[in-house]
């Protein structure tokens, strides 16, 4: 095992004489941004729900436009989400008639008066 100068990888060769370079991070929060940067997408909601996951993606799948989250419809759920507005998942029925009910100014999730 070698380690190169820069401090960010290391060198190991095997027995069959196969060198292969890992990279090392400095703490937790690195590995897991480069692990997010490197997934070439999130999870599905079908696989949200197998495996007992919430069905809102994370925060992290929108904001990259990772596949199936990088739609507009995400964006913008993102969006009503931060603003504490408690938004439909888009692919629900209620999405559209919340998005109208937004863009005319009005609270979709209140009662009708």
């Amino acid at each position: 095992m070698r380690k190169p100068r820069d401090g960010k990888r290391i060198v190991t060769v095997s027995a069959d004489k196969t060198a292969r370079v890992w990279s090392i991070f400095a703490d937790t929060p690195e590995l897991v941004a480069a692990a997010k940067a490197a997934a070439p997408r999130c999870l599905l909601p079908a696989q949200r729900q197998e495996f007992f996951l919430p069905p809102e993606p994370p925060a992290w799948c929108i904001g990259m436009e990772k596949w199936p989250y990088q739609s507009q419809d995400w964006k913008s759920w993102l969006k009503y989400k931060r603003a504490n507005a408690n938004p439909p998942l888009p692919d629900a029925p209620e999405w559209e008639p919340f998005l109208a009910a937004r863009e005319r100014g009005e609270d979709a999730r209140s009662p009708a008066r």
